[in-house]
């Protein structure tokens, strides 16, 4: 049988105070590895180079490059996040694209299932400016085999818009917490 460690730490919420009742509903379980560093499931993918942006229409952003992957939760072949296991996850979406002239905005969002959960703030482009970027940040609750996916969305009709590629361009960070 192979050596399986396991932890319960007690959620405390600073300086000491608990964050629940009793002991027994403070404890929360800790997977470890077998070489006792703590199980981390986290993700960090980007956009590898730019992605053209239709218009008026919520577009699917083509994560193609993973930096990080522990738990094998994102998928670059169908540009999604899988969730490997149950829990809350951290939530984070950086979108930038290029090619404005004219004015426009755009928008952002995370897909759960199917269902948007969450939107981010928006985006007006400003006078003398051809970029334009978006973020967000959220927590999600997630079971095991949710699928996570992000669009983005422009209203602009007169550009040839595109989400910029590279590491310093569009990307998305997910960790469980």
């Amino acid at each position: 049988m192979p050596d399986q460690r396991i932890q319960y730490t007690e959620e405390l919420v600073g300086a000491g105070h608990p964050t629940k009742p009793d002991t027994l509903n403070r404890l929360v379980l800790v997977e470890h590895n077998n070489d006792g560093t703590h199980k981390e499931y986290n993700a960090v993918a980007y956009l590898s180079a730019a992605q053209s942006l239709a218009n008026v229409t919520w577009t699917k952003i083509a994560f193609d490059t993973v930096m990080v992957n522990n738990g094998n939760g994102f998928d670059t072949a169908n540009n999604r996040f899988v969730a490997p296991v149950d829990g809350r996850y951290l939530v984070s979406l950086v979108v930038r694209t290029d090619g404005w002239s004219n004015d426009g905005f755009m928008l952002i969002r995370v897909v759960k299932n199917g269902s948007i959960i969450y939107y981010g703030p928006g985006n007006s482009k400003l006078p003398g400016t051809s970029g334009l970027g978006d973020a967000l940040c959220g927590i999600v609750e997630l079971a095991a085999g949710d699928v996570l996916e992000f669009n983005t969305y422009r209203d602009n009709s007169l550009d040839t818009i595109n989400i910029s590629g590279g590491i310093a361009g569009t990307m998305v960070s997910i960790t469980k917490v």
